[in-house]
């Protein structure tokens, strides 16, 4: 049986990471990190999200 695929918006990073909208809005903008675009909406999967924060804090 497939994992169902889980997906993060601003707000939740935001939540997750306890900093602001805007600011997490700009972690979505930077070019490595994994979002993927739904029409007008950034997304991100929650294990790409967990993926690139583990290579960043080790």
């Amino acid at each position: 049986m497939q994992k169902e695929t889980t997906f993060l918006n601003v707000k939740d990073v935001a939540e997750i990471m306890g900093i602001s909208i805007p600011t997490a809005r700009k972690l979505f903008e930077k070019r490595d990190f994994p979002t993927i675009r739904v029409g007008r909406r950034l997304l991100v999967s929650e294990d790409a999200f967990r993926k690139y924060m583990m290579q960043r804090h080790s």
